[in-house]
């Protein structure tokens, strides 16, 4: 994640820098869990996205 970022913006003919998979899988209600995190990037996101309000 963090080289795509530093890419930015892909042109014709570069390689794709990464890819993600999101599995969702029937489950009872749960509080959210980050089961792996490997980039600066997605920290950051995970931090932003923790000190929204809870919805619903």
């Amino acid at each position: 994640m963090d080289t795509g970022r530093e890419q930015d913006t892909r042109l014709d003919g570069e390689a794709e820098r990464d890819s993600y998979v999101l599995q969702f899988w029937p489950a009872p209600p749960a509080p959210d869990a980050v089961v792996r995190q490997h980039s600066a990037a997605a920290a950051y996101w995970h931090g932003f996205a923790r000190k929204l309000p809870p919805h619903g």
